[in-house]
């Protein structure tokens, strides 16, 4: 008993009755393969690039408030470069998801493109038979789920024809430099308005945008001018690379004067250095001893200061102690021995001072001047 065979027939299995489609059927190494014809592959991939995403495999119709914030965000007007950005790189391609005209055509695709692979289409999930684990796919299976996913990408990667994109805009307005967003809500509400037979809040659906271009793109695609449209792509990319050389050409004259200017600033330092006399020297040494041996006198006593605030309050407490105790000479030791270890602290501490300052004129004497 073989556990993996399907229970129901693949879902485009159900076309290979009605149409088959070899693998000796398939041209070129691209989608569609020669299996669509072109005006409608390229209407079909513009109507999927500005439809309403419903993500993740499939679009709607085109609604005029999506279509316009999504093309022009916040802003009231843009120009020729932005708009053809913007659908042909920022609009991701999802296939329209219903109608008539474009239905075979994703089939088509869809079936191409496991042919192409040599793969076959499999069950979405796979049985585990009350297992823990599902059972292995075969190698050359993959679920249907997947390969729209991977068609969608591949086509989102072939991007959108230019003299479509020239046509869309040409549709819009008159004007070759700037498109307002005004004139893109009229138009699209124009159309939709003449349509019939909608749903509420239903835009341009999929058949009515073929319709409606079909005529209009099978024109621009014909007379489209492939070597004037090279060279002024060519022209483009010869004019940003200038622009970048320029760039890169500025930022190394900074480098350079930048490093001009340290070297001269040195130059002009060690052609006026004067060595330093011996006599200023001395009086450094001297000037920073005096100093420092007035700060450490200071700070002696005011730890003298100190110590004498609290000398009264140990006499008092040793006139109350009784005659007959022997507290006053062990408080008189322990005084002698809190007296030998202040004076160790202010010893050190004067030592360490000491040895800070000889460091510090040190250093000072060679940075005179």
């Amino acid at each position: 008993m073989d556990r993996n065979t399907e229970v129901t027939r693949p879902y485009l299995d159900l076309f290979s009755d009605t149409e088959v489609i070899t693998r000796d059927d398939l041209v070129g190494d691209d989608l569609p393969f020669g299996l669509v014809p072109r005006v409608r592959f390229e209407l079909w991939k513009l109507c999927g690039k500005i439809a309403d995403p419903a993500h993740p495999i499939s679009s709607q119709s085109i609604t005029t408030k999506l279509f316009v914030q999504r093309l022009f965000g916040g802003k009231r007007e843009i120009d020729r470069n932005e708009f053809n950005y913007k659908i042909d790189y920022e609009f991701k391609f999802l296939a329209p998801g219903y109608g008539d005209v474009f239905f075979m055509d994703k089939v088509r695709c869809w079936r191409a493109w496991l042919l192409w692979r040599n793969l076959e289409e499999g069950r979405e999930e796979m049985p585990d038979y009350g297992g823990d684990y599902p059972i292995l796919r075969k190698p050359n299976e993959v679920p249907l789920s997947l390969v729209i996913h991977r068609v969608n990408s591949e086509v989102n990667r072939l991007g959108v024809h230019p003299a479509l994109l020239d046509m869309l805009w040409e549709f819009f307005t008159p004007d070759p430099e700037i498109l307002h967003r005004d004139l893109v809500i009229y138009k699209f509400n124009a159309v939709i308005d003449k349509l019939e037979g909608l749903d509420p809040a239903e835009g341009i659906p999929p058949d009515a945008f073929y319709y409606l271009f079909h005529d209009a793109a099978k024109g621009a695609i014909e007379a489209f001018d492939k070597d004037t449209f090279v060279r002024n792509q060519m022209r483009i990319i010869e004019r940003k690379n200038l622009h970048q050389q320029l760039l890169s050409n500025n930022k190394a004259i900074r480098i350079r004067n930048k490093l001009l200017t340290k070297a001269y600033s040195e130059e002009l330092k060690s052609l006026y250095k004067v060595p330093i006399p011996i006599s200023y020297r001395r009086y450094e040494r001297r000037r920073l001893g005096a100093y420092y041996k007035l700060k450490a006198d200071n700070w002696a006593r005011q730890q003298r200061r100190r110590f004498q605030k609290i000398e009264p309050t140990t006499t008092k407490t040793a006139t109350k102690a009784p005659k007959s105790t022997s507290s006053a000479p062990q408080m008189s030791i322990q005084e002698k021995k809190k007296e030998k270890k202040q004076k160790q602290k202010t010893d050190k501490r004067r030592s360490l001072r000491m040895a800070k300052m000889k460091k510090r004129f040190s250093t000072q004497s060679h940075n005179v001047w």
